[in-house]
């Protein structure tokens, strides 16, 4: 069975930003390295971020259409149904719903207040470095 994890936005705008750890994950995903969760909220998010104009100044809009297609055509969609209010920031939650909505294995994130949580039902919430190093023992 496949990793199942849910990717947080911030994790996909910095793949498009910086050759690093996200974007390795992004390559993962491009070769079927584990299995990406997503919802209709946290695309729109993402949607949302990936149109600010200091983001659009800096990611040319092709890079942008590829991987907002690999995101659509990879993920494995849930509904989002109750969103717990766990997190220190409330826009954070709809990560933690689509994670527990698709019994995801991980929530990989550079976000503080969801990594302060560590685990949230079993869920464990890891840094794009620490998802790098698992996917790494898997493949």
């Amino acid at each position: 069975m496949p990793i199942k994890a849910v990717i947080d936005t911030n994790v996909w705008v910095s793949a498009l930003l910086n050759p690093g750890m996200a974007r390795q994950i992004v390559h993962c995903l491009h070769t079927d390295g584990f299995q990406v969760v997503c919802a209709d909220e946290l695309l729109a998010e993402l949607l949302r971020v990936l149109s600010r104009p200091r983001i659009t100044a800096m990611v040319a809009k092709e890079d942008v259409g590829e991987l907002l297609a690999m995101i659509q055509d990879k993920s494995c969609f849930v509904q989002l149904q109750n969103i717990p209010s766990v997190s220190r920031d409330p826009n954070d939650d709809m990560f933690l719903a689509c994670a527990l909505a698709a019994q995801a294995d991980y929530l990989v994130t550079g976000d503080d207040d969801l990594q302060c949580l560590q685990n949230y039902q079993g869920i464990q919430i890891i840094t794009p470095a620490r998802f790098c190093e698992i996917l790494g023992m898997h493949l």
